[in-house]
């Protein structure tokens, strides 16, 4: 499957490079191309989903150890994925918008 080998992928990124900012920015591009997959083509299933919200969550998780100054365009980019994903199926909405809002209560 495509996906494992692109979260393969990002995980060798991960592990040979220490650059939280790069791994913020191939996280959330990530999760903003299936996401505007799916809003070009239609819903999908619930392991693709799944798999988003997993890559958003650790895109979340890499944001907030950044320094504040830096998580701002991180933490804009992860609100236009949520909101954009209102009204797609299996949950995926939801989920964003718990992580999303778990990790930033200021909003």
């Amino acid at each position: 499957m495509e996906i494992e080998k692109a979260n393969d992928a990002i995980s060798r990124y991960c592990k040979a490079v220490d650059n939280p900012l790069g791994e913020a920015e191939l996280r959330i591009f990530y999760v903003e191309c299936g996401t505007n997959f799916t809003l070009s083509y239609g819903d999908i299933d619930a392991d693709f989903y799944d798999d988003m919200l997993n890559m958003y969550e650790y895109a979340v998780e890499t944001v907030l150890e950044l320094p504040p100054k830096e998580q701002k365009v991180f933490k804009a980019r992860l609100q236009t994925i949520m909101e954009s994903a209102d009204g797609i199926g299996w949950g995926y909405y939801d989920g964003l918008c718990d992580l999303y809002d778990n990790a930033f209560p200021e909003g």
